[in-house]
This record gives C-alpha cells, structure tokens and sequence, in this order.
C-alpha cells in the first residue's frame, strides 16, 4: 500500500550555502491512520521539519532538496497556487504559537468559520458555516458565551487561543495533521482532553498525524512510531514500543534517562548547566546584593488579604448593553489570601482561566484588586503604583519569553532597558560591565550581548528575560510559565537557574505554570486554583503526591506520564 506521506532524503538550508543545514538528509513514511511522534531538543529541526511538510519554507530564502510525495505528489515540484490546495483539506498544521496562527482583527468563530467554508467540499452557506464552527469550538471547549464576551484572540488565554487554534485546523477536514507542541499552554486536564480529541479524530476519519513535543510522556502515549532528530538528522526511528523500551541511540536514552529523573522531581545530571557551574564568582554589586539579603526580613516580602478582582465584559457595545448587570461583569478572583517570605518558592497550578495570572499581576503590583488588600514588603497597592518603587520591589517574567522581547533591540539593550527608564545607575564600572555580570548569572556568555531575539533559542530567550527581570534586583520574582515551550534538558537547567538564583539572592519566587513536573521540582509550597479561588493548599510534596481536593486529584491523574511498555500502536 502507497504510503500517505512519504519523505526522501529531505534537507533544509537556511541563508547561505556554508550554513548548516537545519534539517539533513530525512526519510521516512508514514501511513493513514498512524501517528508520527517526533522528539528531539531545542534546535534539533523538528518545527522546520513541520514547515517544509507543509509548504511553508521561504524558497527564496531557504534551499529544500529531497522528496516529499503526499497521496503520491510531490510536493516540492509544486507552485505556491497548487500548495495552497493540498494546505488544508490535505495537510493541517497545528503551530507552536496559538496566537501567531490566528488573524487579530476578525473574531474566532468567524475564522473558524471562513475555514469550514474555504476547504468545504460542498458549497455552504455563512449561517451553516457559523453554526459548524460554534460545534467545533465547542468540542475544544469554548462555550458560546465565552465567545461573545471575548470573541477576538487578544480577548482568550493562552489555553483558549490554543483550543480556538486547533478548532480552526480541524475545521478544514486534513488527511495529515501535523501538530507542533499543540498542547504546551494548557493546564493537564484539558492537554487530556485535546489528546483524547486528536486521537479520536484519528480514528473517525483516518487522519494520519505527525505530533511534535518536548513532552516524552504525551509522545509516549499517542505515537505509533517515533522519531528522534538531533542537530537537525535523524538518530532514531521505529516503532514507539521498541524505541522507548530499548532506544539504540544514546541520545535517545538520555533523553528517556532525564525525563524519568525530572517526573521524580529529580535534578539529573544531564539536565544541569555546564556553564552555571563554571559562572565566574565576580565580586560586583549583584554579589553585594545576595550578601546583603541573606539575613532576610521578619515581614513576609508578600501579604494579600481577600483579594478578588472584577473585569468588566469587553463584547461589543450592543451585546454589554443588554446584559444583567450580573453579567456585565466578570469575578476572576475571589478572597485569596496568601503570604510569602524571602528564599520562599510558592507553585500555583490550575486550569486555564483559573485566575492564576490575575493573581500574578496583582502580586507584581500591576493591577489593584477589586476588594481586598495586596502588600507588597509592607507597602499596600496604593503605594505600589509607583513605578520606580514597585519595579524595585517585583519583576514578572510573562508566559511568552521570545514576544516579551523587542525585535529591534539587541541583548544589551533590552537588558539595560530598565535601569535607563528608571534612572539607576549602572553600577559598578559601565552599563555594559553590569549586562554582562547579569549574563554571567543566567548562565549566558557576553557575547550573545550583540544578538537579537530572534538570533536566540527558546532557552536563551528565556534566560534573557530573567538577566532583564534582575537587573532590578527585585526581592519577588514572578515566573508565568517560565518553560512551557521548552524540552526537558532546557526545562530541567532553567529549574536549576531558578532554584540557584533563589538561593544566592534569597527571592520570594512565584511559579505560575501547568506543567506539574515543574512544580514538583522547585516549590515549596503549592495553591490550586480553580474559578478565581483557592481549592487547596500546602506543602508541594503533600498536595501532589496525596490531594485532598477532588479538583486536585484531577489535575494530577491527567497528568501524562511517561509508561514505555505501554507505547505501542
């Protein structure tokens, strides 16, 4: 039988000739009704594996070479206007960024919608199409009165804007579905729920997917067949079973080995920082600074006290019009109470619209609450909207590291960004001495002092993000999903940056995030959120290994896990 999917000796150079090519010489095949898992770090290829499957290479500014046959055409022989008719109702794609993938200026259901009509096989009308769409968005769980308060991108979490994402591929009925990491900003529950929608999809329509993850566990539970790519080859491929079970490659085990040991809470070696390890020990201000702050204060660094906070409905001026007053409002948090001290790790997990980064903003100081009081190390939110003072006192680190990062500037500047705006002085010696001294702290060399972000990895994005967050030495340190698209080993030495920094600097940390393994491997304690409120509370080890919560139970039982005698088709 013809292989849906076949791929000869594949090979993608970025720029010129003498660049390394960043995906070299790929082959495999791939039948209906399977699932590809594909595996690998950061920079090993995988997404530009994805986009040259589909068509979405800059030919004039890349050079592709090999064979890629789908339903027995080849692809690359064909013109932008032909490629357009295979993307699809041929081959959909799920993308990285949910965000990215979505128009900002038209509402979710109508680009679900457009889709439905576009790669419809039979003529429909725009009601038919609308009412297909509200089913299928639906299905990913965004219900019609989320879509009317907040029918546009901007308007939903990083968990819906996926879900709306993924609903719009869906729409268009592919025969191959590639997804890239299409579940790493959603909270476990609804990761499970997606994984359960792809498979079942799979099974109803014969779809074949190509799924691409950092997550070992995820791959390991809905793959077929893996494949595993490094520096942009592949080292690996076969059956899931026998990969996992018995990899060949050493990459491969290593990759199995540091996952096991992070699901533990564990700090493999292999996931340690070689140049955190060998950070020169300058004696410069950020030295004097932990020195100083490890006598630590008797006052908690954070107190809040019933806080709730209220957002008014942001729908279209005739839909608010008419609401109750009821509904005119939404409460996103409701009476939280928490306190945190100095060298203090606190984890806040829960569903996507829980409120947890609500609750984040209002510990940064960057939204009042509604009733309630937040203070932040004894001075309360009226006083904390002094800039100057509060960026002294907090620093968020956002969920997306790469879009928090100006494009136009350099490493060096966006680092020193904030001492210029709130008139500090450098330090010792130049401006560009202190960057440095915060690249050494996150585990960077100076001379990625010169690059732009885009020039950057997942992982030095992230890092940037924090020398930036320091640059203030601030006493709180706010961590939203600081590495959800991130793999493991990058995963596991940002954890460890994290934990160090906490330590030597003795910071209050924050870590906002669904990822659970994360969790496990840096706080102390853990709130679970659900609906704007606190379900649950207490030692991280306790709450994750024996919840008294039902809701929490939950929350850990979908948490997938990595079990290599079950992979298997």
């Amino acid at each position: 039988m013809q292989p849906l999917l076949e791929v000869k000796n594949l090979s993608v150079r970025h720029g010129a000739s003498s660049v390394k090519a960043a995906v070299s010489g790929v082959s495999f095949a791939l039948n209906q009704r399977v699932t590809l898992g594909v595996i690998g770090e950061s920079g090993a290829g995988k997404s530009t594996l994805a986009l040259a499957l589909a068509g979405l290479i800059d030919r004039s500014a890349s050079s592709l070479s090999g064979e890629i046959f789908f339903d027995g055409v080849e692809l690359l022989a064909l013109d932008e206007r032909e490629l357009c008719r295979v993307r699809g109702s041929g081959i959909g794609v799920v993308f990285q960024d949910p965000a990215g993938s979505l128009d900002p200026s038209l509402k979710v259901a109508s680009q679900v919608a457009g889709a439905v009509r576009h790669h419809n096989p039979e003529s429909i009308g725009r009601g038919a199409a609308l009412v297909e769409a509200g089913r299928i968005l639906t299905e990913m769980g965004l219900d019609e009165a989320l879509l009317a308060s907040a029918p546009y991108p901007h308007q939903l979490s990083g968990g819906l804007c996926q879900r709306a994402a993924i609903a719009a591929t869906l729409a268009c009925r592919p025969r191959l579905l590639i997804a890239d990491e299409p579940t790493s900003s959603l909270d476990t529950t609804v990761q499970s729920q997606i994984m359960d929608l792809l498979s079942g999809r799979q099974r109803s329509q014969g779809v074949a997917m190509i799924f691409i993850s950092h997550d070992l566990a995820l791959v390991s539970g809905i793959a077929d067949r893996i494949l595993v790519m490094k520096d942009g080859c592949v080292v690996e491929q076969g059956d899931a079973s026998v990969v996992l079970n018995n990899p060949v490659h050493a990459y491969t085990a290593g990759l199995i080995s540091v996952w096991e040991a992070a699901s533990r809470g564990e700090a493999a070696a292999a996931g340690r920082d070689a140049g955190e390890a060998s950070r020169t020990a300058q004696s410069g201000p950020l030295e004097r600074k932990a020195k100083e702050k490890t006598a630590g204060k008797p006052s908690p660094i954070l107190r809040i006290k019933k806080a709730g906070k209220i957002y008014a409905r942001t729908g279209p001026v005739s839909l608010s019009r008419f609401l109750r007053p009821e509904k005119a409002a939404a409460e996103v948090l409701t009476g939280i109470s928490l306190s945190m001290e100095a060298g203090q790790t606190l984890g806040v997990i829960g569903e996507s619209g829980a409120g947890k980064t609500t609750l984040g903003r209002l510990a940064a100081g960057l939204e009042e609450p509604t009733s309630g009081e937040v203070e932040l190390d004894g001075f309360t939110a009226a006083r904390i909207k002094n800039r100057r003072l509060r960026a002294r006192k907090a620093q968020m680190i956002w969920q997306d590291a790469p879009g928090s990062l100006d494009p136009r500037m350099k490493v060096a500047s966006i680092i020193a960004e904030p001492l210029r705006v709130h008139g500090l002085p450098a330090g010792s010696g130049d401006a560009r001495g202190r960057v440095y001294r915060l690249l050494d702290e996150v585990g960077l060399s100076k001379e990625i002092a010169g690059s732009y972000p885009h020039q950057l990895s997942g992982g030095e994005a992230q890092r940037v993000v924090i020398a930036r967050a320091l640059a203030l030495e601030p006493e709180l340190l706010i961590c939203d999903e600081p590495a959800s698209a991130l793999d493991i080993h990058v995963k596991m030495r940002i954890a460890g940056l994290l934990e160090r920094l906490r330590r030597e600097w003795n910071l209050a940390l924050m870590i906002i995030a669904h990822d659970l393994v994360l969790v496990r491997r840096l706080a102390d304690e853990l709130i679970v959120m659900r609906r704007g409120a606190v379900v649950e509370r207490g030692p991280a080890e306790r709450v994750l290994d024996h919840p008294a919560h039902p809701y929490t139970r939950q929350l850990v039982e979908a948490e997938p896990r990595l079990n290599v005698s079950a992979a298997a088709g």
